[in-house]
């Protein structure tokens, strides 16, 4: 939710084989920075990368590009990614810590049932800071939405259920509940990414019933009715 109400935030839209990059400025202030992009593959293969020059003004939702990538697609299938990070500021003002900019932002190009994840690999580094425990994870393919827990605490961390791309790292803090070590805390430490789901049934099953969902008689008499009241 913090993510999603962020002042400043990045969204991708996927449309088939077009990406559409939008900034999003609530705050009363211009904002200008630079966007980084990249085509890769889950695990980190770069087909294409760009970068273009961002102008969000204030209170206004911005078309910052339109990329198309059907090229790639045929040639390579859709178990893509699209990786787009945000660096911005205010113009012509000092940064406010308060106000970073929701920076990065990953979209697929098909349903995540549809596609292979692959183990993302995460290495995890541990380091207390006083009461605080900072946890570096590092992806060797894409990892996603990782979602971190402690088992026998409930702490909040300070991100959490986020994309990590392959070759990325990122660095999360939690409080260290009182009377823990660092390595009770190692211990309890859970991390899991949509890579670790399963089916509960196999694939050709899942086809079918979604095929019966589709054709089945209310769902077909809804597409019915508004189509005849669509203009």
């Amino acid at each position: 939710a913090r993510r999603f109400f962020a002042p400043l935030t990045l969204s991708v839209d996927v449309q088939g084989d077009r990406v559409e990059i939008f900034a999003f400025n609530d705050t009363t202030r211009p904002w200008s920075g630079t966007l980084r992009w990249s085509l890769e593959t889950f695990e980190g293969e770069p087909l294409a990368v760009g970068e273009a020059a961002v102008h969000a003004p204030p209170l206004r939702t911005s078309l910052v590009g339109r990329l198309e990538m059907g090229d790639f697609l045929r040639r390579r299938g859709r178990a893509l990614a699209f990786v787009a990070e945000w660096e911005g500021r205010p113009t012509g003002e000092r940064p406010d810590p308060s106000l970073e900019p929701s920076g990065r932002c990953v979209a697929l190009f098909a349903p995540e049932r549809d596609l292979h994840l692959p183990d993302p690999g995460l290495e995890v580094t541990l380091h207390a800071h006083g009461a605080t425990v900072e946890i570096l994870i590092r992806a060797r393919a894409l990892a996603r939405f990782v979602a971190l827990s402690l088992e026998g605490a409930d702490v909040p961390f300070s991100d959490n259920f986020f994309d990590l791309p392959a070759g990325r790292a990122v660095s999360v803090r939690a409080p260290l509940p009182r009377g823990w070590t660092l390595e009770e805390f190692r211990r309890n430490l859970r991390i899991r990414t949509l890579a670790d789901v399963r089916p509960g049934a196999p694939r050709w099953r899942d086809r079918l019933v979604r095929r019966f969902v589709r054709l089945s008689p209310r769902l077909l008499l809804e597409r019915l009715l508004s189509a005849a009241w669509m203009p």
